[in-house]
């Protein structure tokens, strides 16, 4: 591949513009350099892109390398790969690399999105599927979830995919998983994600030899999640689906850097209002979900927040009463009842400290 020092018939004068690397429209192969001139016009930077990659008839349009159309010179960044087409929309390249997992896509998803190869399964949930997206250009990897839109069958699923969007577009912090981008194809909502390839919270302490993790270990791990729960709630914005599926890890035995995810059912909130809507996973709601009458705000976070640390540092759910590696759960509404009365055990050697908390919580006003 030719870079810019293999340039020997460009004008040296030319070098004081924006340097860019100029392909054709499809094509990953034989770039041109091309220095950008802050005085010319969109039809002069079309005429000279043209000259240099030798395009009869000249090149009408311009895409990113996500595959996003641009029409003003002014977008246009020092070292961008822009592709030029005579009028054909975008075209994946042919030869880009990152062909990791080409086989594992579904004809129904597209083969390329906003530049990303789109392969190996990640996940799947009732929204759709996440899948490992591999850019064609740059191989970041990403995960992409995508949204089917033929599923949103009402506008309920329509406003709460646009929360979940509108929330993680507003938070910024090292423990809440990272919106990249959002891309609007035909058949989905795509949203493009940090990659996390750990795992998550619940199957990494399901290996821990012994049950729980120690009360260092896991206060360290803990105030992380503390951390970006209430960072969140100074943004207004409650998870109202905490749990330890939803705390990912970068890698399998990386437990120093985990982040929030899935904020899927997560919403905007006005402090001192009532947030009457609950939602979540059985075994993390608190008990006024159950009599109707829970403010279903940060309150609902901060007990389920309860949950999560006492699962960490005990190894179970603590209404469910078996370790993580159980297979006999208990049915709901035994769930349901051990919530409403709060009827846990600690059987653990628990520090005092950690002790008289989880042991005061249920009368704090906590849940």
């Amino acid at each position: 591949m030719a870079d810019f020092s293999d340039i020997d018939d460009f004008n040296d004068h030319a070098v004081a513009g924006k340097p860019i690397k100029a392909y054709r429209n499809g094509h990953f192969d034989n770039p041109k350099a091309l220095f950008v001139q802050h005085h010319w016009t969109w039809d002069e930077f079309l005429c000279a892109a043209s000259q240099r990659l030798e395009m009869v008839p000249m090149a009408s349009r311009v895409f990113n390398s996500d595959g996003a159309e641009i029409d003003d010179i002014m977008v246009i960044e020092e070292n961008d790969m822009l592709f030029f087409s005579a009028g054909r929309s975008f075209k994946a390249p042919s030869s880009a690399a990152g062909e990791e997992g080409t086989n594992n896509t579904d004809e129904k998803f597209a083969q390329v999105v906003g530049g990303y190869k789109v392969t190996t399964l990640l996940g799947r949930g009732g929204f759709g599927e996440v899948r490992l997206g591999i850019h064609q250009l740059t191989n970041d990897r990403v995960a992409l979830k995508f949204i089917l839109k033929s599923e949103m069958g009402s506008l309920g699923d329509v406003e709460r995919t646009t929360t979940e969007i509108q929330c993680l577009t507003a938070l910024n912090h090292p423990s809440i998983i990272k919106l990249l981008r959002v891309i609007n194809e035909p058949n989905h909502v795509v949203l493009v994600f940090e990659l996390l390839e750990g795992g998550d919270l619940f199957h990494y302490l399901k290996h821990v030899p012994g049950g729980g993790l120690p009360e260092v270990e896991g206060a360290a791990l803990f105030s992380q999640i503390l951390a970006g729960v209430g960072y969140a709630h100074n943004q207004h914005i409650c998870h109202r689906d905490l749990k330890l599926e939803n705390i990912l890890l970068p890698n399998k035995s990386d437990i120093s850097n985990v982040k929030i995810a899935d904020f899927g059912l997560s919403d905007f909130y006005k402090p001192g209002a009532m947030m009457k809507t609950s939602c979540g996973s059985i075994s993390y709601l608190a008990p006024e979900v159950f009599r109707g009458t829970s403010n279903a705000g940060p309150p609902l976070d901060v007990w389920s927040l309860g949950v999560i640390l006492f699962a960490i540092v005990c190894g179970r759910l603590p209404f469910e009463g078996s370790d993580l590696h159980g297979t006999n759960r208990p049915r709901e509404n035994v769930i349901r009842n051990r919530i409403m009365r709060c009827q846990y055990k600690i059987e653990e050697n628990l520090s005092p400290a950690l002790m008289g908390t989880a042991i005061n919580a249920p009368t704090l006003g906590l849940k």
